[in-house]
């Protein structure tokens, strides 16, 4: 087990509280328009990585794996990176897809 009090541990903490800095000062500003809910979830995911690691008797690899978990997700958007699901985006390209069908 990984506690916060052993060298890893200390060097998990260290490290990810860097991480989180550089995800909330380079990564996320400016935020594409289209992720509008990127930076409510980095919120959610600190708050996680903190209290799952705190209720985890001081575990650091919920932090871990939730710092870098989002990290990575971070510089996908940050990149634009397409993702799994993007894949038939260019099968709708001509499709208009803000109409509201009315019934």
């Amino acid at each position: 087990m990984l506690t916060v009090i052993s060298p890893w541990g200390v060097a998990s903490v260290v490290l990810g509280s860097l991480l989180w800095v550089v995800i909330g000062t380079r990564l996320m500003r400016p935020t594409p328009a289209r992720f509008r809910a990127v930076q409510p979830v980095a919120g959610a995911a600190l708050a996680s990585a903190v209290l799952g690691s705190a209720l985890n008797d001081s575990d650091v690899l919920v932090w871990a794996a939730v710092t870098v978990t989002f990290a990575l997700s971070a510089l996908a958007v940050r990149l634009d990176l397409p993702g799994p699901l993007d894949a038939d985006v260019g099968r709708v390209t001509g499709l208009a897809l803000d109409r509201t069908c009315s019934l």
